[in-house]
């Protein structure tokens, strides 16, 4: 009985140094971070580092939330700019929409049961055709000039 005692204690004490470690990537304790991932998923372990949002899965996955960097933000708008300070044409809003379906589409190329962030896709989708409908309807030639920059008819 002794021996047991002695040897469930030392597993204890081996757990809690465990506990003590702190998870490199999201910056908690472990036992903390595997209780907040089986509960609410992985989206909510990591502090707010910018835009993207990367946490540790088990099994050493990474999973990225469908935001885009600030940095790639700023690169699409001073491409698709119209004027100088343009952050709302409608060629800027299709071009980052377009850009946040393609990194949605390869999303789903990994995670084919992800229906909750495919429904966000689809609504991705119809807000880039509205975009582009109205474009159409207000100036042709920007219309097919968009619809050629980002290769969306093929």
């Amino acid at each position: 009985m002794r021996l047991e005692a002695s040897s469930t204690l030392s597993w204890c004490q081996g757990q809690r140094s465990e506990r003590s470690q702190v998870d490199p990537v999201t910056g908690i304790g472990i036992v903390r971070a595997l209780r907040a991932y089986r509960s609410t998923g992985a989206a909510h372990l990591a502090p707010s580092r910018g835009p993207v949002i990367r946490t540790e899965l088990p099994m050493g996955r990474r999973q990225e939330t469908a935001m885009l960097h600030s940095v790639q933000k700023i690169n699409i708008i001073e491409q698709f700019r119209q004027h100088d300070g343009d952050t709302g044409s409608p060629e800027v809003q299709i071009a980052l929409l377009s850009e946040r379906i393609n990194q949605l589409t390869e999303h789903f190329k990994t995670h084919k049961k992800d229906h909750h962030s495919r429904r966000g896709l689809l609504k991705l989708v119809s807000q880039r055709r509205r975009q582009l409908d109205y474009l159409k309807r207000s100036n042709v030639e920007r219309y097919r000039e968009i619809i050629n920059k980002l290769n969306l008819r093929k």
